[in-house]
């Protein structure tokens, strides 16, 4: 009875190293890819068996969102974002490996491949995608050398010192047309005054009083003589008788 009891305790501890060796073979750990044209996620089972089912989801703000599902008598099933940019390689019989094209920023992230066989169960592999660090450097060389692009403050601020400036033109040159208006009848005024005084007695351009210059109306100069109409009184004699 003890030795039947040995041997079903042997039995139970070899299921169990075998579980615990399947669970390490149904992951491999992280693999890193850079994001290229055409990039290949591997997800080959390393062991042999019969393949029933490949999925692929991608990891998108902590939730796995299904991508690709390949079977093999329901054929595929691709998201509507990678409807044309996905394709299964199927170079052996447990490749479940995908190539991408029309590649973009989005596609960088966390992928999962799980690959359903028989008889050994389950085989899962995380693929990484992430830029490749010479473009990353040239970004931020790009970054260094590119212009600052103006912020709506700084144009906000410019267009309104444009408006100052132009304002400010304006208002100059209106004033500059205004003091050359000014200049241009004053001017007028002064040649007409001249030319009134070219027109009276040279003697008397410059002492003409201006009560005289104001009177009209009269045509008597000074060296005309003045006739006035007198009355003679004739003297009174006595007559003698």
């Amino acid at each position: 009875m003890a030795v039947q009891k040995d041997h079903w305790y042997d039995r139970a501890l070899l299921i169990l190293l075998s579980s615990l060796t399947v669970s390490v073979q149904q992951t491999d750990g992280v693999t890193t890819v850079k994001l290229e044209e055409g990039m290949v996620l591997e997800c080959v089972c390393p062991w042999e068996g019969s393949l029933t089912m490949v999925s692929w989801t991608k990891l998108i703000r902590f939730d796995k969102v299904p991508i690709a599902v390949y079977h093999p008598e329901y054929e595929l099933s691709i998201s509507q974002s990678y409807q044309t940019r996905i394709q299964f390689l199927k170079t052996t019989p447990m490749d479940g490996s995908i190539t991408i094209t029309n590649v973009t920023q989005d596609d960088t992230g966390v992928y999962h491949c799980s690959v359903q066989t028989f008889p050994r169960g389950s085989w899962a592999r995380d693929i990484l995608v992430e830029e490749d660090d010479a473009d990353e450097d040239q970004e931020e060389m790009d970054l260094h050398t590119r212009e600052p692009e103006p912020s709506p403050v700084d144009f906000s601020l410019s267009a309104y010192l444009i408006y100052i400036y132009v304002g400010g033109g304006v208002a100059g040159l209106l004033i500059l047309l205004s003091v050359i208006l000014i200049m241009v009848v004053w001017q007028r005024k002064k040649k007409r005054r001249e030319e009134y005084r070219i027109k009276l007695h040279p003697a008397q351009r410059q002492n003409v009083p201006v009560h005289d210059r104001m009177r009209k109306g009269t045509n008597q100069r000074g060296d005309m003589p003045v006739y006035a109409n007198m009355h003679t009184i004739r003297p009174h004699t006595k007559r003698t008788k």
